[in-house]
């Protein structure tokens, strides 16, 4: 008799789908959804990420068996994404060499070790294999953590996005609630919590030739806008301690939850870490001030950043920078959010990060 063959393990592949155009959410609503739905029995935790390597694109990640991906899924996505594009092309006219200086930048802050060029040719669709970054993780553990976050959170991706493009939801304005929110309730109350993204635009700052000029353009966009910001933190605090939810909101912040308690036992056996997610190949050209005070005392290290709360924290606020690229927010465009929100906060509560800092270390000695 002939043994029946073991069944075939599932693994991850990845679909690139270049698009050159700065507008993507039609893609992604009416090119990838419909591809993920009519594929919905055939793989599993289906993901879709904004990349820039090899020319702007969006990468579907997806696990599914060698012989589907061959006899149905790859035929299917090359068939029905090539149709997408034919008729929607991209007519964006990029050069790669005027993109090249800054790609070379985001490699390196992003450890990606991938080649820069050539670009691949826009409205196509490529199957580079599939990158769990493992290099920059540090364990398998934490590369399936986070593609499962991915995928449990794509949904809202779809349907945020769907909200932005009726004009329900204002891009911006959805990603500052997810901010105040956020920092509210990960690591409360606010005046505590916006610290992360403080520290965010201040490392962001610290790399940047000219810091002083970079942040006097972001001061500039705070105080054009103070009003509205400050209304905004009132409003999300408002809902956020008991008033009427914003489902995308509350949606995102169930997610967190859900990825917490996911990640808690792992921070607290071993398992993971976060030590590979530091910067890489990067040297600060500017100090930062309220890092350096807290550098003073080992209390920093013991009590926040090496506490299972913290990294849990970390690797949250991480997935939520991730989630507002998945929505179109591109890293500048983020570092200036931290700021207007950090800034705000700091008003609303007459605080600064050097005297929170300083009283920390203070009240160890």
């Amino acid at each position: 008799m002939t043994a029946t063959p073991p069944p075939e393990e599932p693994g991850w592949y990845s679909i690139q789908v270049r698009y050159h155009a700065q507008e993507k959410d039609d893609l992604i609503l009416d090119g990838v959804r419909p591809l993920l739905t009519a594929l919905a029995d055939v793989v599993d935790q289906p993901h879709v990420i904004r990349h820039w390597r090899r020319g702007p694109h969006l990468r579907i990640n997806l696990r599914t068996t060698p012989q589907l991906w061959a006899a149905t899924v790859r035929p299917t996505a090359r068939r029905s994404l090539s149709g997408y594009l034919r008729d929607h092309p991209s007519t964006a006219a990029l050069r790669e060499a005027d993109h090249l200086a800054a790609h070379r930048r985001l490699a390196v802050r992003e450890a990606d070790p991938g080649p820069l060029t050539p670009w691949y040719p826009d409205n196509t669709v490529q199957f580079e294999p599939y990158e769990d970054r493992r290099h920059v993780l540090g364990s398998p553990q934490l590369a399936s953590l986070l593609a499962g976050a991915y995928a449990r959170s794509t949904a809202l991706t779809f349907d945020t996005l769907a909200a932005i493009r009726s004009g329900a939801v204002d891009r911006i304005g959805h990603a500052l609630d997810l901010l105040f929110a956020f920092g509210h309730l990960s690591v409360p109350p606010i005046s505590r919590g916006y610290l992360s993204f403080r520290s965010h635009v201040e490392s962001f700052l610290a790399y940047t030739a000219d810091p002083d000029a970079v942040r006097a353009t972001f001061d500039e966009r705070y105080r054009r806008h103070r009003p509205a910001l400050r209304d905004r933190l009132d409003a999300t605090l408002a809902t956020v301690r008991g008033g009427r939810p914003d489902p995308l909101v509350e949606t995102w912040l169930g997610i967190v939850r859900d990825q917490k308690a996911r990640a808690e036992p792992l921070f607290t056996s071993g398992e993971i870490d976060l030590d590979h997610l530091d910067q890489q190949g990067m040297e600060l050209r500017h100090p930062i001030a309220f890092h350096d005070i807290l550098s003073e005392t080992p209390a920093h290290r013991s009590e926040v950043l090496s506490q299972v709360w913290f990294r849990c924290h970390r690797l949250a606020i991480n997935q939520l920078y991730s989630h507002l690229g998945r929505l179109g927010i591109v890293p500048t465009q983020r570092y200036l959010l931290c700021h207007l929100v950090a800034r705000t906060v700091e008003e609303e509560y007459d605080i600064s990060p050097a005297a929170l800092a300083r009283q920390f270390v203070d009240a160890r000695r």
